[in-house]
């Protein structure tokens, strides 16, 4: 548990440091985003299932904040949600992650035909 709590502490820093940069293009939105979703794998791979959860819902706001709410960074934290509570047989919340994913894959394939 000490080495989660390490790892925990040392993302949470980057996160920090990220948020006092000055933010250029995004970019530095788009890295919390991901280092929010790999302490959550990693959190959940370690059994803290209710710090993974709060996490994954960070990283959706941050992603809807910064790139909007129908990016293709929300639909990466979506399906990273969606894994989540399917993993946890919360199917009413997986189903509804599930609905809005596809939605957003729709739209961005329409964009591109």
């Amino acid at each position: 548990m000490l080495i989660w709590w390490r790892f925990d502490r040392i993302l949470t820093a980057l996160l920090w440091l990220v948020g006092m940069e000055s933010k250029q293009a995004g970019e530095l939105d788009e890295c919390a985003v991901k280092l929010r979703l790999l302490l959550a794998n990693n959190l959940l791979n370690g059994g803290c299932k209710e710090r993974a959860e709060r996490l994954l819902q960070q990283a959706l706001q941050s992603a809807e904040a910064s790139a909007g709410k129908d990016s293709l960074l929300v639909g990466a934290v979506l399906v990273e949600l969606f894994d989540f509570y399917d993993r946890q047989h919360r199917d009413a919340e997986a189903m509804l992650l599930w609905r809005r994913l596809c939605s957003i894959i729709r739209l961005h394939c329409l964009r591109g035909a």
